[in-house]
């Protein structure tokens, strides 16, 4: 009988994100998507400044006490870290960050390290990246 046999070295480990926060936050976005519309935050005008004041404020929410947010019954830390899961993707959208960029943030530091053995390193990550097509 032949063993079987997967893959998994180098692959996100979505296992490791706690589903009890995951759950948190699809609460959250399913309280949203009822009050406005599914995905309307990406809409917002001015999403950066908004979302940062909300994350904000449901933080502070929880610092002074609050387990339950009085209008969605979720816990205001779950609203703080859906806000700033909006800011991220908004971030990483905006920016379109890309192997290329951190593969050159990556070069840059090397030029100022000058570490024996980083050539190397980053022309491997190079290589990884064009057979994985991710330049």
């Amino acid at each position: 009988m032949n063993e079987g046999r997967k893959d998994d070295e180098g692959k996100l480990r979505y296992d490791l994100v706690p589903a009890i926060a995951l759950e948190e936050i699809a609460k959250v976005l399913t309280f949203g998507a009822k009050k406005y519309a599914p995905n309307s935050w990406q809409e917002i005008e001015d999403l950066e400044d908004r979302y940062t004041a909300a994350a904000f404020r449901h933080l502070q929410a929880w610092r002074m006490g609050e387990k339950v947010d009085s209008e969605s019954g979720v816990h205001p830390l779950s609203h703080a870290i859906t806000d700033l899961i909006f800011l991220l993707c908004n971030d990483l959208k905006e920016k379109k960050i890309t192997v290329r960029d951190i593969l050159q943030n990556t070069m840059n530091v090397y030029e100022e390290v000058s570490a024996p053995g980083w050539e190397e390193v980053i022309a491997f990550i190079g290589e990884s990246a064009v057979k994985a097509g991710l330049e």
